[in-house]
């Protein structure tokens, strides 16, 4: 008798592990690949014009005047601005 309720706890324990116990008895075939389903193909973003990239740099421009750089770094960051505002068209 003592040695049931050890036995069943251990057995309760074991199939409380397990996601299903018929599983543990049977050897499940391996799920052949699925082919995905057919989807339209993605629309390309619009990429920004020149225009929108040179007010981008503009904008850097009138916002490195404000933070009280000198015109040598003003034009710099402007241009750095640009070339990533286009490098990301």
């Amino acid at each position: 008798m003592s040695f049931r309720i050890p036995g069943l706890c251990a057995l309760l324990l074991f199939t409380a592990g397990c996601s299903s116990l018929p599983s543990l008895f049977t050897r499940a075939a391996p799920v052949a690949a699925q082919p995905a389903p057919d989807s339209p193909a993605p629309v390309p973003a619009t990429p920004p014009s020149d225009g929108w990239c040179q007010r981008i740099a503009a904008n850097t421009r009138a916002q490195a005047a404000a933070d009280g750089f000198d015109a040598a770094t003003q034009e710099r960051m402007s241009q750095q601005s640009f070339q990533q505002c286009t490098a990301m068209q």
